[in-house]
């Protein structure tokens, strides 16, 4: 069930991610485009576009790696970048903020989400081997399966909010405040970029030495 959905989650998650960062972007600097609808239009399809190249040519073969996966958040972190820059005018310091305020939300809440998944998959399994109710493999299935697939939407919900959150708290205009500022306001983006990195390679680590 969940291999069949999964693909439509994955579509769903690249549309509300890239309209999360157009909101972003959006909020503290200019569109370049008149018209706001076609910027949005052009950061989703450059975001859906870029995870997919992504995906494509880091890991289009097994096993992932710790490797792949530093290159993988440092080619988002760019393809972030990048987008903020062509299709968003402002200044380069708030650029990066905002590259650097994305990207700590994704992976912090993707692998907040992940670890929770693999929590409750280890629960079902055991329970599996000890109770005779989680005995049969196809309700195991379903259970697993709809883990998967709540955990998922909840994950893209949550960050959803949260941008959504940040932009209409944001009263202040961005332009207004010093470069100073936003350099003490990079610095606990940064950390939370390298903690949910740290993260992303301590849950792929254990994984590896399968100890989950």
């Amino acid at each position: 069930m969940y291999k069949a959905v999964e693909p439509f989650i994955e579509a769903a998650a690249y549309i509300v991610d890239g309209a999360c960062l157009s909101m972003l972007f959006a909020k503290f600097g200019v569109k370049r485009i008149q018209r706001g609808i076609w910027t949005c239009i052009l950061t989703i399809l450059a975001w859906s576009a870029a995870n997919m190249l992504i995906r494509y040519f880091v890991f289009s073969d097994l096993p992932y790696t710790l490797e792949k996966s530093l290159i993988s958040f440092l080619l988002h972190s760019a393809a972030i970048y990048l987008i903020g820059l062509g299709l968003y005018s402002g200044r380069q310091v708030i650029r990066l903020f905002l590259t650097l305020l994305f990207i700590a939300l994704l992976y912090v809440i993707s692998e907040v989400g992940h670890g929770i998944r693999l929590f409750l998959v280890d629960g079902v399994e055991k329970l599996s081997m000890r109770h005779e109710a989680f005995q049969n493999i196809t309700t195991v299935k379903i259970i697993l399966d709809s883990i998967y697939i709540f955990i998922d939407i909840a994950a893209v919900a949550l960050f959803y909010f949260s941008i959504k959150s940040i932009v209409n708290n944001h009263r202040r205009p961005a332009e207004s405040r010093s470069a100073k500022e936003f350099i003490f306001g990079i610095l606990p983006a940064l950390l939370g970029s390298l903690v949910s990195v740290a993260l992303y390679f301590m849950i792929l680590l254990i994984n590896e030495q399968g100890h989950i």
